[in-house]
């Protein structure tokens, strides 16, 4: 448990430095790999306090010997240590929220391919999941959304989200890991829109054309989302940060 609350309250410091030092930055890669690798960090450092360097020398301690007669029958009796078991509902509790996430994104994951494979009318026209890359060929700027999307599918952005919904199993007691999610899914609309947008005006008047008729999904990177279309229009048109801003990443290191 000691090492759940170190983990989680390093998460907790990584984000903070993120929406105070990263988040306006237009480094939107750089901070994809800040996200990315602030969650290794956060996990594998805490490690290093469980691993003993130090040379291991066994004790062997007697145990002493108490010899008792009782009616002619000589007892003998080795001091001993009680061990009583006790269950520990820390563990109990952790272990079923667990359980109840895994089962969670099981059915979210069995929702999804539902939707998309009964073309359900609520499913999204254009996404990417995983390297394969799906758009409504009848919609006016098909080929910028297929530029959009391809982008997604050539980073592999889904797989940084799969990445984020495992760890979410085992931290769902943490609210800070949905945060990175919703950060991270920001950061590769970041990467999309940069990539894609070509005449930015029209770009973003798309966008929001798009955004009447979508909405986000499991590990789907859709080409937009209404509660992010603000900030990535804010972002789109936002004058690219100054190279010396590199050395924040440096320094929170």
């Amino acid at each position: 448990m000691t090492y759940l609350l170190i983990a989680n309250f390093s998460l907790l410091l990584f984000y903070l430095l993120y929406i105070l030092l990263l988040k306006g930055l237009t480094f939107f890669q750089w901070n994809r790999i800040y996200l990315l690798g602030t969650l290794f960090l956060s996990y594998m450092l805490p490690l290093l306090a469980y691993i003993d360097v130090d040379t291991q020398e066994d004790i062997y301690n007697t145990l002493p010997i108490v010899y008792t007669q009782t009616a002619g029958i000589l007892v003998i009796e080795a001091g001993s240590s009680v061990f009583v078991d006790q269950v520990n509902w820390y563990w109990v509790i952790y272990g079923l929220g667990c359980l109840l996430s895994f089962l969670y994104l099981l059915l979210r994951i069995f929702n999804l391919r539902k939707l998309l494979k009964g073309q359900h009318p609520d499913a999204p026209k254009n996404y990417t999941l995983f390297h394969k890359v799906y758009v409504d060929l009848t919609a006016s700027n098909a080929a910028v959304i297929h530029r959009h999307e391809q982008v997604h599918a050539q980073q592999g952005h889904s797989y940084d989200l799969f990445i984020v919904e495992i760890l979410r199993i085992f931290n769902w007691f943490n609210p800070i890991i949905y945060r990175y999610y919703e950060a991270l899914k920001f950061q590769h609309e970041c990467i999309a829109d940069q990539y894609a947008s070509i005449d930015k005006v029209s770009y973003a008047q798309m966008l929001v054309a798009q955004a009447m008729d979508t909405r986000p999904s499991l590990m789907i990177n859709t080409f937009s989302t209404k509660h992010q279309l603000k900030n990535r229009i804010i972002m789109l048109f936002k004058k690219e940060t100054k190279k010396v801003h590199v050395l924040k990443y440096v320094l929170i290191m």
